[in-house]
């Protein structure tokens, strides 16, 4: 299946447009969320402990600009 049906069916699925292009992105998101829904997702254990590491993270908004390397 195809990046523009995998996207339909992220629609049908669960109501929302996803933002990604990548077809092996979205078939991994598609069948994690099915399973989150039918297995009731992270604990609230698990979500505060992802929560923490992210807060420690210094995280990136987007890829760096290999244009704007300074050499």
């Amino acid at each position: 299946m195809g990046t523009p049906a995998l996207k339909g069916k992220y629609v049908k699925a669960f109501g929302e447009r996803s933002r990604s292009a990548n077809a092996a992105f979205l078939r991994k998101r598609i069948a994690w969320r099915l399973q989150a829904r039918a297995m009731g997702g992270l604990s609230e254990r698990a979500r505060r402990r992802a929560e923490e590491l992210a807060d420690e993270a210094d995280l990136r908004v987007r890829a760096p600009n290999p244009s704007r390397r300074k050499e």
